[in-house]
């Protein structure tokens, strides 16, 4: 598609090439007047936007970098602790609204049947279930769910062997240790104990990495 000097002036912005002290150019689809920089991202908002595809659970996300935000998750690339908790997230956004279940609040309530969410991810997933139901169908257990994404993570879980649900938010592990040292996140318990300060964790690694700020303060 070639760009061209623009001669037309109707529905163009005040400025003249004469104030702007650059050559406009015409957009071939609207014929406004824009300097060449400009016309560039003025074209995109006539083009449908691209969508960039995960392999993994087809998600689609507007730009690359979400895409490869998003694939830490499989990855399993999660560099986020929570302080309260100890629990680790693999982005910001998912540690910021983690926070809530911590602290028991949930501001997000579905308009359909009055449950409530701690985070709005959760919400919009409850609400997939009312507007579609749950397609995605195990073929190895028959457990139904709204997403893709969510199924494929499920049949993941098979190649170790039986799954443990966690009755508070649906999330399932492969060994119950696992569901054990996840639930402390809903219930507040921190077993393990500092003992030089006192502060408490939920987690043993938590506190092992909480013991060495205080080795690194003895140097």
């Amino acid at each position: 598609m070639d760009w061209q000097v623009g001669s037309k002036h109707n529905d163009v912005s005040t400025d003249t090439q004469e104030d702007i002290g650059e050559d406009l150019h015409s957009c071939d689809v609207c014929e406004k007047l824009f300097t060449k920089k400009d016309l560039r991202q003025h074209k995109l908002t006539h083009s449908p936007p691209i969508l960039y595809q995960c392999e993994v659970c087809n998600e689609k996300f507007s730009s690359v970098s979400v895409l490869a935000e998003h694939k830490e998750i499989h990855a399993g690339g999660k560099n986020f602790q929570c302080y309260i908790c100890d629990g680790i997230f693999s982005t910001i956004t998912d540690l910021s609204s983690h926070k809530c279940t911590n602290t028991r609040e949930r501001p997000y309530n579905c308009d359909i049947c009055g449950k409530t969410f701690s985070r709005s991810g959760h919400l919009q997933a409850h609400k997939r279930i009312h507007i579609h139901g749950r397609p995605y169908k195990c073929d190895i257990c028959g457990a139904k769910f709204s997403r893709g994404g969510n199924l494929t993570a499920h049949k993941n879980l098979h190649r170790g062997s039986i799954t443990y649900d966690c009755e508070e938010c649906g999330r399932q592990f492969n060994q119950i240790c696992h569901l054990s040292r996840h639930k402390r996140v809903h219930s507040g318990e921190k077993p393990f104990q500092c003992d030089i300060c006192k502060e408490r964790f939920s987690r043993s690694d938590g506190l092992t990495q909480h013991k060495r700020t205080h080795r690194k303060k003895k140097k």
